[in-house]
């Protein structure tokens, strides 16, 4: 009986030894115009971030706004601080037409453990997005 008492208690710290707790960890969304805009997948296994992001691209379409198409990309070079998640994507996979072009950083900020900003400077051109975390 003591054995199995000790196995499962085994059992049970390994189970939570591979529980993240990292508060960055899991899907996050955004949304504008009422359409999804962004999604933020961070995994982590054996404490190494990866993940993806996609971006859903939307026109107007008579007066309505539209996901024309999506693109999601796989997070390069990524660090966390606990606070601020560092990553880069690469804009030549993104659009086929930018041949050359560097890849585009981003940092998403964390405000509390369900929400934060993704921003990004990309060749001057500055924008960001309110992410909520999903699951």
């Amino acid at each position: 009986m003591r054995q199995i008492v000790l196995a499962l208690m085994l059992v049970m710290i390994i189970t939570s030894c591979h529980r993240s707790t990292s508060p960055i960890v899991g899907l996050w969304k955004g949304e504008m115009n009422g359409l999804p805009a962004v999604e933020l997948v961070i995994q982590e296994a054996e404490s190494q971030l990866t993940g993806r992001v996609t971006f859903f691209f939307q026109r107007m379409d008579s007066g309505t706004w539209k996901v024309e198409r999506q693109s999601s990309q796989p997070l390069e070079k990524i660090s966390f601080d606990g606070q601020r998640l560092l990553f880069q994507v690469s804009h030549e996979q993104a659009h086929p037409d930018s041949a050359g072009d560097p890849p585009v950083a981003f940092t998403f900020t964390l405000s509390s453990s369900q929400e934060g900003v993704l921003a990004s400077d990309y060749q001057g051109q500055k924008s960001q997005i309110h992410l909520v975390k999903a699951k």
